[in-house]
């Protein structure tokens, strides 16, 4: 990935190597400076930022949150950008970019988007969801130290009771938890009457790595559909006999 921006009277060339990083993996990167003039550098830093989008639009300054800084030295810097197991993924209302300029005036800097994705495990847990379970994804977002999904049940009579399904997920020193929230509907028998009314359940999960990775690459299906299982056996519908 790579861009040129002209910041009278310099010119700046940004190279990153990759076009797209896993949660958690490190960006490597080259800045080189070109002056078409007198110009004063010691203000150009590169700045791994978390952005707003709808504020980023609108030319807001406090579309930006700075989280590391790499100063540059001279015309040509190589920098790199450790980013946090639970660092925000690449999504409409926020992501990661890298800035290079003076951070001070944020609009006049270059600025690259970054495309992070989750992590692996974040990623074949999902896979494992959807195709052993038959549950659907939505687009995944950011929430605070997690990715957050909501997912829709299968059409079928086990899920009726469900009306929603959100489910937070990060994964750090491959510890993978999980945050369950449902609205479902039950019956209630309150005052001799038969009804049904909308309750919450929340359910928090955490998987060990012995528990749930088999080998470096490769999860164990068995033990995740088989903990799922039981997470959901809790909203499955439950005819009344």
């Amino acid at each position: 990935m790579r861009g040129t921006f002209f910041l009278k009277p310099l010119e700046l060339n940004l190279e990153l190597a990759g076009e797209s990083w896993p949660q958690g993996d490190q960006i490597n990167g080259e800045l080189s400076i070109k002056a078409h003039g007198e110009a004063d550098l010691s203000k150009i830093g590169i700045h791994l930022c978390e952005v707003n989008i709808k504020k980023f639009k609108a030319k807001d300054e406090a579309a930006f949150k700075v989280i590391e800084t790499f100063e540059t030295s001279g015309e040509q810097t190589s920098f790199s950008f450790k980013l946090a197991e639970n660092c925000l993924i690449t999504e409409k209302a926020t992501s990661l970019y890298v800035i290079c300029g003076d951070i001070e005036t944020p609009f006049e800097c270059g600025h690259l988007q970054l495309d992070i994705l989750p992590n692996k495990n974040i990623l074949s847990f999902i896979e494992i969801f959807e195709n052993f379970l038959k549950f659907k994804f939505k687009p995944l977002k950011n929430k605070t130290g997690m990715i957050q999904a909501k997912i829709t049940p299968p059409d079928i009579k086990d899920w009726t009771s469900i009306q929603a399904m959100n489910l937070g997920m990060s994964c750090v020193d491959n510890k993978l938890s999980l945050d369950f929230a449902f609205k479902v509907k039950k019956m209630s028998y309150e005052g001799g009457a038969v009804e049904t009314k909308e309750v919450k359940i929340n359910n928090k999960v955490e998987f060990k790595p012995k528990d749930y990775i088999l080998f470096e690459s490769t999860l164990n299906q068995d033990f995740i559909t088989g903990e799922l299982n039981k997470v959901l056996d809790e909203v499955r519908f439950k005819p009344v006999i």
